[in-house]
């Protein structure tokens, strides 16, 4: 019974999964039809422009992301939950790009350690990438926009 019940489960998991796939399809078919709207069209413009630096800031940006997180799981990892492994690392930096960290419990670790790991990581990732990512999502948009000048 309880071999069928699980393979049941299992069976109603991949149907959950392949019931994603839908709505990335409408969301895709929707920016298609962007296109016949001109205003609406200066978002995947800007995105198709803007393709070729981001692929090139993504290399940039995972590789330093990886080196910040293997540190963090090499520094906090022993002690801290949220650092012991590395995709708990990744989720943790993950979370604190977006100001949702734990300083009391990196700083019973290590004060110090922890205080230059977590400027690193808030000047690299957070001050530096972030910002270039929005830099470069921008540019593009000034050039499309600037193309498309004549869009009511």
């Amino acid at each position: 019974f309880y071999t069928s019940l699980d393979a049941v489960i299992q069976q109603e998991k991949a149907f959950r999964v392949t019931l994603c796939v839908y709505p990335m399809i409408v969301m895709l078919r929707l920016f298609k039809s962007f296109a016949a709207q001109p205003r609406l069209a200066m978002v995947t413009e800007t995105m198709k422009e803007a393709y070729q630096d981001l692929l090139h800031f993504s290399l940039v940006f995972i590789g330093v992301t990886v080196c910040l997180c293997m540190n963090a799981m090499l520094l906090f990892g022993q002690n801290l939950s949220e650092f012991a492994t590395f995709p708990r690392a990744m989720h943790s930096c993950f979370r604190m790009m977006f100001g949702d960290w734990d300083w009391e419990a990196m700083e019973g670790v290590r004060r110090w350690t922890a205080m230059i790991w977590f400027w690193l990581f808030m000047l690299l990732i957070v001050i530096i990438l972030l910002n270039m990512l929005l830099a470069i999502i921008m540019d593009n948009y000034m050039n499309v926009k600037q193309r498309s000048s004549g869009a009511v």
